[in-house]
């Protein structure tokens, strides 16, 4: 009988203890506010080619893949994982504590002898600080959720920046190609005639031919490191093949810039983050006010007695059991003091650093969106005029000198101004691109979303 007593009442004191750490009406709300894009574990999809059906490196495929298998992005989402569980760590009650003790001597009392005593305890914070805990826990995921989103967008911003300067390197590769096979036309058509008037024309189309083929080793080397960049952002080994790239599609017309900065304080993840990171303060200042709280504490204890055979029989051999409440004294006010200080001040600093971030938005934005108006200019100006211009003038003084009508002097600048503004416009659609990609950086969201909604120079909505 009196272990039976004994371990009922242990089982009514843990009991309690677990009715008193149920989950709070928090615990369902895993995040007490909204990230501007919900990240969603992917998983790691079969191996496939990321080739499109015509042979060149998609754009699309290579993008899917980075996401699947960029280390940092991994990590990133990894660590997002890991922070979604820290509210059931935070929410938690501690453990009750068992206690065993044993008299070094019998301690004689007039119900009989005690040898030695078992009980349990449970401490209980103050209602509402795991209420606290939770919800910081709760930010802290969505700031971590943010953090794997902003990994995420930087990676596929790099990936994105190396497949347009390989597709660049690519084409500058085809163009170099096919400017020194035309030098080789030019030299040749100069060494027929061996007079004294062609040895000038002679030196400068070697010259120029040599230059195109030194152009040409070097385009294929700098492409050799775009494709290694490649390979380590898409987590490849260095002895996978990659095709061509494909031409990605460029936005013709932009919305007005007042209307990319508005978006851009919904969509830029990095303002997202440091609002979010506010909110974790302030949610702190709530944690630390409450740090004067006292905590309570709940215990029983039970102590084994044995029968006396002179002792008074009404109470002979009688189980103590003891039940306490205790309650914790914070004396610290000075200190706690100063952590609701400190918490103050640091949700000051990040309201500063949320702001400094949201003018910066704003003027980064104003600063690519004019550098990619100015490019679309430079683009059109050679597709539209210069570039038709300088191929008819190429081909046309080709036929005048394998004809006779003209010399190769003419013939000589012309190819050499062709080659320059193949190259040149080669290298401005590749700025476009990448122009392009910082500013749906700063945005936070791509520029299609915002296509032929107005007119980039009037402002005016088509």
């Amino acid at each position: 009988m009196p272990f039976l007593r004994m371990g009922m009442c242990l089982i009514a004191i843990l009991v309690a203890a677990a009715c008193a750490s149920a989950p709070n009406r928090f615990q369902a709300e895993a995040s007490s506010g909204k990230a501007p894009a919900k990240l969603r574990t992917l998983k790691t999809s079969r191996e496939v080619s990321l080739n499109d059906a015509s042979g060149r490196l998609s754009y699309r495929r290579v993008l899917e893949r980075a996401q699947n298998a960029n280390a940092s992005i991994l990590a990133a989402r990894d660590a997002w994982a890991a922070s979604r569980q820290v509210r059931a760590q935070a929410t938690e009650y501690p453990d009750p504590v068992f206690r065993f003790g044993y008299f070094a001597e019998e301690v004689r009392t007039r119900t009989g002898d005690q040898v030695l005593s078992i009980g349990v305890s449970q401490m209980i914070p103050w209602p509402g600080k795991l209420e606290s805990k939770g919800r910081v826990a709760d930010i802290k995921a969505i700031r971590a959720e943010l953090k794997a989103l902003i990994a995420t967008r930087d990676v596929l911003v790099k990936v994105a920046g190396t497949y347009v300067e390989y597709g660049y390197l690519a084409e500058a590769i085809e163009i170099s190609s096919t400017i020194t096979d035309a030098w080789k036309r030019v030299l040749a058509a100069a060494q027929k005639d061996p007079s004294q008037r062609r040895v000038a024309e002679t030196l400068r189309a070697e010259t120029e031919l040599a230059q195109s083929q030194y152009d040409l080793q070097t385009w294929r080397e700098l492409a050799e490191v775009e494709r290694a960049k490649l390979r380590a952002h898409l987590s490849l080994p260095r002895s996978s093949p990659l095709g061509v790239p494909a031409k990605t599609t460029v936005v013709s017309a932009l919305a007005p810039l007042d209307e990319l900065q508005q978006a851009a304080q919904e969509h830029n993840q990095d303002l997202a983050l440091a609002q979010v990171t506010l909110r974790l303060q302030r949610e702190k200042i709530t944690l630390a006010e409450q740090s004067d709280r006292p905590s309570f504490s709940v215990s029983g204890r039970y102590i084994p007695t044995r029968e006396r055979r002179d002792a008074d029989p009404r109470y002979n051999g009688n189980d103590p059991i003891f039940v306490e409440l205790g309650v914790t004294i914070p004396l610290g006010r000075k200190a706690r003091r100063a952590e609701v200080k400190e918490a103050d001040l640091r949700a000051r600093s990040a309201s500063h650093a949320r702001d400094a971030i949201r003018y910066q938005i704003d003027a980064d934005i104003a600063g690519w969106y004019w550098k990619v108006i100015n490019a679309q200019r430079v683009v059109r100006l050679y597709q539209d005029s210069l570039l038709p211009q300088v191929r008819r003038a190429a081909r046309a003084a080709e036929d005048l000198a394998q004809t006779g009508t003209s010399g190769l002097a003419g013939l000589l600048e012309t190819v050499a101004n062709w080659s320059h503004l193949e190259l040149a416009a080669g290298r401005a659609e590749a700025d476009l691109r990448l122009a392009m990609l910082q500013l749906e950086r700063r945005v936070g969201t791509p520029m299609a979303s915002f296509a032929s909604r107005g007119d980039p120079k009037t402002g005016a909505k088509k």
